[in-house]
């Protein structure tokens, strides 16, 4: 039942908004079911007529990077596959185990052709997505979010669906509503004050993908801010998605009521998938009823769409060589992207070869410093290739601050014991100044960069090459 306690008002005026604090919920979990079947936000906030276009701007800026520029592109003009999925409860934080002894509930695979949001829907929205490497996670999370996305445009009192990799998380382990401000604020370009007031006011559906990426030393922790969150925002829906084996290996659980296990593609599946492409696509189907290892290797959508696009209109001999399974991934990997560069770019600047371990260099980057998309301004200095490199980047950075500083402080000093003995002093002073910030500064970096350092070394790998590709 609802308490009939009056409502408690709060006002934002930095952006005019108004939220009536609700009634508060009691009852058994057919009420609550009951009342979160519509997946709303409070339904006491109202919008003035510039938060309105803020929201839907936003909401046009998801679904034009989500779901044109990421979701549609990955399918590469196929369709999408129906993933199997197993429902089970032991890989869930529970916080009523102190209280209530709740009965083990087995693990049951769900209805073939079973929809994310049907399951979304059945969880009210306290999902975790679990799979191994290349099983369609993010493909299920970037679907779920386009059916979201439908909810959110027709009706403006739903939560508003956004996307974040976890990855950045570890860089500064902060509270987890923190970290989705500077997100939102970093990648979506809303102002922090506004991306704060959402997240205070519980307009915003976080869809949490990389638990896998955050730093392993982090990943307790990140679980832990999650929980936190949770305590603040539990009436909110969220969505956590990572790599099986990751996540069982965490000391501790997400506190959500279902999770999900996306399942390996049957040779059913495949058949029907590969069927639908009107012949284009008979060798693979050919090679893969001829080739177990090949089965084996197409039994996740990634690497299904990458023998697809790989191996479209070529011939069965193509895909029938000889290795083991490891082997046999590398190559089907570097056919698919020589394939992509060309189709890039035909002319390329550099061989397929030092483009490739261009490439190999910054994933390797990019994973040292829990980056999951890349951005030119995360180019820092403990990315340079050596000890020479870093060393003129700090002495050149430390002398330019140093001697402008020098030179402002000269001046003034000047004026009372000559403008050339000032401006000496200060140049003098800049100088010094400028090679003892430069050494400290790389002394302070040269420990942590050395496994950076062997890598580069080992690989040859030079920065100016990086910035060219670029």
């Amino acid at each position: 039942m609802m308490s009939s306690d009056p409502h408690k008002e709060v006002i934002s005026s930095k952006y005019n908004i108004r939220i009536d604090r609700g009634p508060v919920i009691i009852g058994d979990n057919l009420h609550v079911e009951q009342y979160f079947q519509g997946h709303h936000a409070p339904s006491g906030l109202t919008l003035n007529a510039e938060r309105k276009r803020d929201r839907s701007r936003l909401l046009a800026k998801v679904r034009d990077f989500w779901i044109h520029g990421v979701f549609e592109q990955s399918l590469h003009g196929q369709t999408l596959i129906a993933l199997g999925l197993r429902q089970h409860s032991d890989v869930l934080e529970n916080p009523w185990r102190f209280v209530l002894q709740v009965p083990h509930q087995p693990a049951q695979q769900l209805q073939a052709g079973t929809r994310i949001i049907e399951v979304y829907d059945e969880a009210l929205g306290e999902l975790l997505i679990l799979g191994e490497p290349g099983s369609g996670k993010t493909t299920l999370l970037l679907e779920l979010t386009r059916n979201l996305l439908d909810r959110a445009e027709s009706d403006e009192s739903h939560w508003v669906p956004l996307v974040f990799n976890l990855s950045s998380w570890a860089i500064k382990q902060q509270s987890l509503d923190d970290w989705l401000v500077e997100e939102i604020n970093k990648h979506y370009q809303v102002p922090r004050l506004l991306a704060q007031a959402w997240i205070d006011t519980d307009q915003v559906l976080p869809l949490l993908d990389g638990l896998d990426e955050v730093a392993r030393d982090a990943r307790d922790g990140c679980v832990q801010a999650i929980n936190t969150s949770r305590l603040r925002h539990g009436l909110v829906p969220l969505v956590v998605c990572s790599r099986s084996t990751e996540y069982m290996a965490l000391s501790s659980y997400v506190q959500l009521r279902t999770a999900v296990t996306v399942l390996p593609l049957t040779l059913s599946q495949i058949d029907t998938y590969l069927s639908q492409a009107g012949g284009k696509l008979a060798a693979v189907e050919i090679a893969l009823h001829e080739d177990p290892i090949l089965q084996e290797l197409a039994e996740t959508p990634l690497m299904l769409n990458i023998l697809i696009v790989t191996y479209v209109g070529k011939s069965a001999q193509d895909l029938l060589v000889e290795g083991s399974l490891e082997a046999r991934r590398r190559a089907i990997f570097f056919a698919y992207i020589k394939q992509m560069l060309n189709r890039r770019s035909p002319a390329l600047q550099y061989p397929v070869q030092r483009t490739m371990q261009l490439l190999t260099w910054l994933a390797w980057q990019m994973k040292q410093h829990n980056q999951s998309a890349f951005y030119i301004e995360g180019l820092q200095s403990d990315w340079l290739p050596g000890n020479w490199s870093r060393l003129v980047y700090h002495v050149s950075t430390g002398l330019i601050f140093c001697l402008i500083v020098g030179l402002v402080g000269g001046l003034f000093f000047g004026f009372l014991v000559g403008l050339f003995f000032g401006l000496a002093v200060g140049l003098i002073a800049g100088l010094i100044g400028g090679l003892t910030t430069a050494a400290l500064l790389f002394d302070e970096g040269e420990a942590r960069e050395k496994d950076v350092l062997k890598y580069l070394t080992q690989g040859q790998i030079r920065l100016e090459l990086c910035r060219d590709l670029l």
